[in-house]
């Protein structure tokens, strides 16, 4: 099951205290989150933290943890500067992305053999014999 950006917004601006549990953001407030985020996952996917974009639906796997890197980036602008705990979360939480990206990384996922490992067919044009 995926989740959406907006839910995202609404999880940041929870991390960050700037609204309750299932209260609704102001818009002012939903627009500053929205206005950072690509940058941020553009900032992690150079990074390497997020080995993908992250499009309009975010899997539940890292949900969480792009709240928690999202809530660091996004808490200055509405004055909590370098809250130790919100640092430690994200800190943590890009760690995690990294280790799920690892572990998510299959062949099947984009990750081909170069032709000169892959096996060579042998066959009656290849066997020529002089």
């Amino acid at each position: 099951m995926s989740k959406s950006r907006d839910e995202l917004v609404q999880a940041v601006l929870e991390e960050i205290q700037r609204v309750g549990v299932n209260e609704p953001p102001s818009a002012e407030d939903r627009q500053t989150v929205l206005a950072r985020m690509d940058t941020a996952f553009a900032e992690l996917l150079a990074r390497n933290v997020i080995l993908q974009p992250v499009g309009e639906e975010i899997d539940d796997e890292i949900f969480d943890h792009l709240a928690c890197v999202l809530a660091r980036r996004i808490a200055p602008r509405f004055g909590l500067g370098s809250d130790g705990a919100i640092k430690a979360g994200a800190d943590e939480a890009e760690d995690r992305l990294r280790l799920i990206g690892r572990v998510n990384r299959s062949p099947s996922r984009g990750l081909r053999l170069d032709s000169l490992f892959r096996p060579r067919r042998t066959g009656a044009l290849t066997r020529m014999s002089g």
